[in-house]
This record gives structure tokens, sequence and C-alpha cells, in this order.
């Protein structure tokens, strides 16, 4: 999993898994390959489990969290593309949580 986002070269990845499999811990592996690289690498979540999980993980720096789903409407990520943002518990996140998010952290010039 963790090779396959570092070389993917897509805008979107997704990761699921059961619980417990190591999803939050392999995406450390990840922050660590794309950091090595050059990257910014952010965390945000939507969910308190997975807020919870990443203010804990060491070296995780945080992405403006909303302090409630509906927060997204007027959060603004700017990031470039030297950034990766990772969403961890991305399944407890609701549809239209979501769609905030992709529009808070969507390039300007794409659509």
């Amino acid at each position: 999993m963790a090779v396959g986002l570092l070389v993917s070269g897509h805008r979107l990845d997704l990761v699921t898994g059961v619980p417990g499999l190591g999803k939050t811990t392999t995406l450390a592996a990840v922050r660590d390959g794309f950091e090595s690289a050059g990257y910014t690498v952010l965390g945000t979540a939507t969910s308190g489990q997975g807020a919870k999980n990443l203010g804990e993980a060491p070296g995780w720096t945080p992405a403006p969290s909303p302090r409630s789903p509906g927060d997204w409407s007027t959060t603004t990520l700017e990031l470039s593309t030297g950034h990766v943002l990772i969403l961890d518990e991305g399944a407890m996140t609701s549809d239209v949580d979501l769609a905030r998010l992709l529009t808070a952290s969507s390039d300007p010039g794409q659509s």
C-alpha cells in the first residue's frame, strides 16, 4: 500500500481496510516517504477518532481542521503541487464534508 501511494501520481488515492489493519501506521511511512522526496505533508480528520489518531502520532503537521463538520465550508487550504494532504478516518467523513474538504483543498486553476 505504501509504495502504491508513493508512486501512483494520482491527485487522489483511497485506502480502505478493516479496523486494526494498520492503515494509520502505514500512512506514517507514506508521510515519511513523501517528506523525503521534498513534499510538505499535512494530516487532517473530520472525525473525533481520526483527529485523536493524528494528534497522538508523532511527526504529523496538522492541516486546519474544522471544529465541527460544517466548518469545512469556511476553511481554505492553500496547497501547492508540493503538498500532500492525508485525511485519516475518511470513512467516518460525511459526503457533504468530504465535498467541502475537496473544495477547500482544490487548485483554483483546476475544475
